[in-house]
């Protein structure tokens, strides 16, 4: 069963609002301050890791050693050519003519 009086009276939250307005603005200034020296110390460690590991990987322009090496290995002459399909290319079927109509 309720009464007709409420337990907090209009007038006494509206005071209450007025005399601690200030601490709460100061409060929501002091959490904004808070994120953005998070974030700004997140974005400096993260500048800081990537400039770490641009500094770890050597420059290189162009292919490396090994991978010249590598594809002079991989460049052997072809003796095949296409203009005799009765030859097979190591292990393949030799091509097919097209059937004339």
């Amino acid at each position: 069963m309720r009464s007709g009086k409420a337990s907090c009276a209009l007038e006494t939250v509206w005071e209450d609002r007025h005399k601690y307005e200030g601490a709460e603005r100061r409060f929501h200034e002091q959490e904004a301050t808070q994120v953005v020296a998070a974030a700004a110390t997140a974005a400096a460690t993260a500048s800081a890791s990537v400039q770490q590991l641009l500094d770890e990987v050597p420059a290189v322009n162009g292919p490396s050693q090994e991978d010249t090496e590598d594809t002079e290995e991989a460049e052997a002459p072809n003796t095949s050519s296409r203009s005799d399909p009765g030859k097979s290319h190591e292990c393949k079927k030799p091509i097919q003519k097209k059937r004339k109509r």
